[in-house]
């Protein structure tokens, strides 16, 4: 998946260092969404830039990987807290063995 964005009505921003890895769960999960013209979805490979697009956007869902090198997603969560009026964290794991 690249950073382009897919446009509808709420605004889904996934950040992930290797989009190239989800782009096939995401995308799946998505799909009739977005054909639908339900949701946005603005992918972002580095942390700093989506975090600043947090603050000036304030994207209606947040998709973080937790395990980024920049920053993770756990700092991301903890700096915009407050922000938000829900959070809910969901893990998921690439590999199995991790789960």
């Amino acid at each position: 998946m690249t950073e382009s964005l897919i446009t509808g009505s709420l605004e889904v921003l996934l950040v992930d260092d290797e989009l190239d890895g989800i782009e096939p769960f995401v995308k799946k999960a998505l799909q009739p969404l977005i054909d639908a013209g339900e949701i946005t979805l603005r992918p972002m490979s580095r942390p700093i830039p989506a975090l600043e697009y947090i603050r000036q956007k304030n994207p209606a869902v947040v998709l973080l990987d937790l395990n980024m090198r920049e920053l993770t997603g756990h700092q991301i969560v903890e700096i915009v807290k407050g922000r938000r009026t829900r959070e809910l964290r969901i893990t998921v794991y690439g590999d199995p063995a991790f789960a």
